[in-house]
């Protein structure tokens, strides 16, 4: 499911992908995106990624956020705080995609709580989203055997006709170049494997050439986020 920052203070009445803000993004020449994946129950995390975020781009937010499953009642916690909160609620970025995790359901109830409105969503296995004319292939990745390596998942992305693919479910951050195409794992938020630290990844996309991709990974502390360079375990 893709929704816009409007859209999902409504509880989504729109159908996903319709807002103006996602449109827009598919067109800017520059965008920030914002990848994260496996909260598992930590929203407040999540919370503080934009906390940190907005104040380190001094009140800007990123352009999107993929979130790559394993924690969609920590988005849905967060999306209800948004529509109460309008403080909380200029953190979020505009575009919102979201995928269905092996730990999650496929289905959520949102409740407004200003209206007690109650709207149920269907999360999907696989979603793409277009941002600067690049095409993002994301999935949570359990149907994939990423323990096997990402061809899989390059091969689906291919398919879709996608310039990226960006994962989760390892909770190891990953980044690769298969085929021409760049994969990204952007890690836990939460529950890192490997030795790795709590992590999450920023994508700065150009209108140009995708090859001109900037991928950051950020390892959390507190509300700041500290690039780092992921070196997964050799047994991966």
């Amino acid at each position: 499911m893709i929704f816009t920052q409007d859209e999902s203070r409504l509880l989504c009445k729109h159908l996903p992908g319709k807002g103006q803000a996602v449109a827009e993004l598919a067109q800017k020449e520059r965008a920030s995106i914002l990848l994260l994946s496996d909260s598992h129950g930590a929203p407040t995390t999540i919370q503080n990624i934009l906390y940190g975020l907005h104040t380190a781009e001094k009140g800007a937010s990123p352009d999107a956020m993929i979130f790559c499953g394993d924690g969609m009642g920590d988005i849905c916690s967060l999306l209800a705080k948004a529509e109460e909160d309008e403080s909380f609620a200029a953190l979020l970025p505009p575009v919102i995609g979201v995928v269905e995790g092996n730990m999650d359901t496929g289905e959520y109830e949102l409740s407004s709580p200003a209206t007690h409105e109650r709207l149920t969503i269907r999360v999907p296995l696989t979603q793409t989203l277009c941002a600067c004319g690049h095409k993002i292939f994301f999935t949570h990745g359990h149907r994939f055997s990423l323990y096997n390596g990402t061809q899989y998942l390059v091969q689906r992305a291919r398919e879709e006709g996608a310039n990226f693919a960006v994962y989760g479910h390892t909770h190891i951050a990953r980044a690769e170049t298969m085929l021409a195409m760049l994969t990204v794992n952007p890690g836990s938020c939460s529950a890192p494997r490997g030795g790795m630290p709590q992590s999450y990844a920023v994508l700065n996309l150009k209108r140009a050439a995708a090859s001109s991709a900037d991928l950051t990974f950020y390892r959390i502390a507190g509300r700041t986020g500290k690039p780092f360079l992921p070196k997964p375990p050799p047994f991966y």
